[in-house]
Formats: structure tokens, sequence, C-alpha cells
């Protein structure tokens, strides 16, 4: 039955996706599945360390390929070369050093009186809950956000997730952790958009939201997100070569927004499979944050996958924030494709200094 095969499918990923050794042992494997007479599955398990979520896609793609008996395009810049490069920009990166001192002076004095390892707690004791957004991701959609106020599908989502943050936990100002795939480095003749390996940059943003409108909150992130220097690449620079960064403690909330998840390749004969119940992380590992958020695009919805702590994220908590995160998200929809001109934010204006008050005074 397809319960069965379903059932014994998910041991079989299990299996393989526990007991990887990082020293003695190789860190990708892929099985073969025959599932009936037309039906194969090939499963591709990796740890982290060899793999990100932009690596997928082109695994996938370069798997299709060799089937098809395509060419497959080679990688543009190794892994090793692309390591190499980032050192040597160590010292452009350490001219942020004075923004990420300021970012994480809010750390220090956050209104949430919990640090990190207070609620560090076993990853098998978390909850996880994914949210259908019921969003249509449109072009319409996507389009009013461009010409409304200039900003992306992640910006919406993180919108969102600070709103639900500010309902739930009742504080306007707000510090979270940003996930980014990290590869956005611009450098003439690097190009690693076909490189596999984990390139993650993970960084802190703080957020300070006074008026609780749709457009305060739209251009509060907005602008936030877009003071980040080297799309938060240097953060990591300063925090392990000046030893002036704090190496213990982080936001107590964490942001990964993954983009398009199920288009690696478009073909009749073939198509990536998910499963949301498989458990994608050691159940002994440590889980430091009360939210860990990672949203994503899927045949044109809009996904947040919610892993919480328990014992500090109640029930009446959780079910606040679902539901501010889900009502902002189409408040934003809404207010955009009401406006029929751009409202413009000094992050639009890369060459000059101007403030907000400077631009509503020439705009509006």
């Amino acid at each position: 039955s397809k319960a069965d095969l379903l059932m014994r499918l998910r041991e079989i990923y299990n299996e393989n996706m526990q007991g990887f050794d990082i020293y003695n042992d190789v860190l990708f494997r892929a099985v073969h599945i025959r599932c009936g007479e037309n039906n194969h599955k090939i499963l591709f398990v990796a740890h982290h360390l060899v793999v990100d979520a932009v690596s997928w896609r082109i695994i996938a793609d370069d798997f299709v390929s060799k089937l098809e008996g395509r060419e497959v395009l080679s990688e543009l810049t190794s892994y090793k070369q692309w390591n190499e490069v980032l050192y040597s920009y160590k010292d452009v990166f350490m001219k942020d050093l004075e923004f990420w001192k300021s970012i994480e002076n809010y750390l220090k004095s956050n209104t949430i009186k919990l640090s990190y390892a207070d609620i560090s707690i076993e990853y098998c004791k978390t909850g996880n809950i994914v949210i259908d957004m019921t969003m249509d991701i449109t072009k319409e959609a996507l389009h009013s956000l461009k010409h409304s106020y200039n900003i992306t599908l992640e910006e919406l989502v993180i919108s969102c997730v600070v709103s639900g943050i500010r309902e739930a936990f009742n504080d306007d100002c707000i510090l979270v952790e940003i996930e980014k795939h990290g590869r956005n480095l611009e450098v003439e003749n690097i190009d690693v958009s076909r490189t596999v390996g984990w390139f993650t940059s993970i960084f802190p943003m703080y957020v300070s939201i006074t008026d609780k409108d749709i457009h305060s909150l739209i251009v509060a992130v907005k602008e936030s997100f877009r003071k980040i220097p080297n799309h938060g690449i240097s953060y990591g620079m300063c925090k392990y070569i000046s030893g002036d960064l704090t190496k213990k403690g982080h936001p107590l909330f964490r942001i990964n927004f993954l983009g398009k998840v199920n288009e690696a390749f478009n073909d009749d004969k073939y198509k990536l499979e998910y499963d949301d119940s498989l458990q994608l992380v050691s159940g002994v590992n440590r889980f430091e944050y009360l939210l860990d958020i990672i949203s994503f695009e899927r045949n044109k919805k809009l996904y947040i996958n919610i892993r919480y702590n328990p014992y500090y994220v109640h029930s009446d908590v959780l079910s606040d924030f679902i539901e501010e995160i889900k009502c902002v998200g189409k408040k934003i929809i809404k207010h955009c494709i009401s406006q029929k001109d751009r409202y413009y934010t000094p992050s639009d204006f890369e060459l000059v200094k101007l403030t907000q008050e400077e631009l509503d005074s020439l705009f509006y």
C-alpha cells in the first residue's frame, strides 16, 4: 500500500541520514530505491559541511543532465579559490567592524532577558510546525513589492517575522539573526553560482519599530536590512579574525529565506520530492534559539517552517506569533498593490546620503 511504502521510505531516509563521521567517513551518500517497475527514487544525503541549499539545486540539475546525456557545466570558481579570495579581502571586511560592534551592543541590552545558554536544549526536544502563508506569489504580488517600496520577497518575510516577534514577545526593539547563502561577494572573475559547498553567511540585524502601521514596518525592515555591509559576509570575518566581537551569544531569533525550493529543473520524467516530516538535524545537537524560521517558496506558495523551544515559547505565544505573521503578510501585499507611486527610502540612493525627511520633502 501507499502508506506502507511511505513508512518504508522514511525508514530508509532516516537510516541514511544518521551516523556521519566527519573525520573517518564519506560526507555524501546516494541511494537507489526501487519502488515499483517504473518508479525509482534516488536519495541524496550529505553532511552540511559539504553542501548548502544552493548546492542541492546544482547537484539535482547535474544529475538529470547526466541521465539525459547532456553536457554538465563545470564550476567557474572552486571552493578552495573562493576561500582564498575571501581571506584576501579580510582588510576590506575589517572596515565593517565598528558597524558590527554597534549591532552587538543591542545584543547586550536586549529586553528579552534570556541568553542562548539559558535556552539551549537538544533538537529532539524542540517543537516544529510548517505554516502555509495562504499567499499566492503571483507576478502581480511580486511586482507590487518592487513597484511600491522596491522590496523583495525575502524582505516581506523578514517584515512578517519581525512583526510577529513584536506582537508575541511585546518588544519594539528586535534583534534577529539572518542566514543567507553567502555567495554574493562582488569580486571580479569570481563566480560560485555552480560551485558545490557550504557558503552560508550568518549575521545579526537590529530593527526598531515605533509605529505599528504597515508602511512604517516595511520601511524600518527595508532600511535595517540594506544597511548590512557586504551582504553580511564581513560579520564572520570580523568575529573570528579581530577577536573584538563576542563569540558567545547570538540573537534568540533566526531567519533563513531559501527562495524557490522546487525549480532546480523542469522535466516531465523527474521531480524533486520533499518530506517535511524528516528530522534533518541530529536530535542531540543543541538548539539555542527561541524561534528558528526557515521560509521558502514552493509552487508559487509561501511557507514558513518554525522550530521553537517549547519550554519558553508556550502555545499561546506561538499562536500569537503565527496569527500575526499570516495577517501581516496579507496586509503587506494588499498595501503594496494599493500604492500607485513608489515610496523612496534612503537605501534607494546608494551614491548620495539623504535622510527620509529630505526624501519626503523632495517627492511628497
